[in-house]
């Protein structure tokens, strides 16, 4: 039961993360808002507007495991970081 009840969660989380797959998280909603009512984008002001894909909750949350690793990255140069669906980490030396 225990085997079966893994394979059937699997299959979920894959089949909620394909229907995400065409979906973006954007953050800053509410500046777009006020931008649209302007016909203007938001010059100049402090609000950012991020997009981001739209991921499930597990897999923001393989994801997560890795921040600390990444921030540590983020203080090297010569090398670039990056994160492969579903969590990946991914180094790039400089150069390639």
């Amino acid at each position: 039961m225990e085997k079966e009840i893994l394979t059937l969660s699997g299959r979920s989380e894959d089949l909620e993360a394909r229907s995400r797959r065409n979906n973006i998280h954007v953050v800053g909603k509410e500046e777009i808002l006020k931008a649209r009512e302007m016909e203007r984008t938001p010059e100049g002001q402090s609000e950012q507007i991020l997009i981001f894909p739209d991921y499930t909750q597990e897999v923001n949350s393989k994801k997560a495991a890795f921040r600390e690793a990444r921030s540590l990255l983020w203080t090297c140069t010569g090398v670039r970081d990056g994160l492969r669906y579903p969590a990946t980490l991914v180094i790039t030396p400089e150069g390639g």
